[in-house]
């Protein structure tokens, strides 16, 4: 997985990632950047501040879950979100909303979604393959 900085600004805005990944920090530009990253919420630990040179990279392993942000010391418009989950079935919606998971197992299940900043939680049931599930809005 690559977290490019190009443009002055990080390339995707959002990365997902599994928990104990490795992401690779690039920067595909000839002029200095950094990427400090810290947990997200109210504490905002920090996780790394590093210097990225013109074409270098840092690699990093996201072994805890949860969202982390991502900023540019050298250029303040830069930033970008991790979130990095536990489980296997974690995707991002497409434009128009829909979003797909392979080899769910049947069952009841807990649905988590984020919606800028806002955590929605639903129970779903899985008794086949394909299942599809419609999610209205609050």
């Amino acid at each position: 997985m690559v977290m490019d900085q190009l443009g002055r600004a990080f390339i995707p805005e959002l990365q997902l990632l599994q928990q104990g990944q490795v992401l690779e920090f690039r920067n595909s530009e000839n002029e200095l950047h950094s990427v400090r990253v810290d947990r997200d919420g109210s504490t905002r630990i920090p996780v790394f501040n590093v210097a990225t040179a013109p074409f270098a990279s840092y690699e990093f392993r996201f072994d805890t879950p949860g969202f982390y942000n991502v900023a540019c010391d050298v250029h303040q418009e830069m930033r970008a979100l991790i979130l990095v989950t536990a489980t296997p079935h974690a995707t991002i919606a497409g434009e128009d909303g829909t979003f797909g998971f392979s080899n769910v197992s049947p069952g009841s299940w807990e649905l988590t979604m984020y919606d800028v900043g806002r955590r929605v939680v639903r129970p779903v049931e899985i008794t086949g393959a394909p299942a599809e599930i419609i999610i209205a809005g609050d």
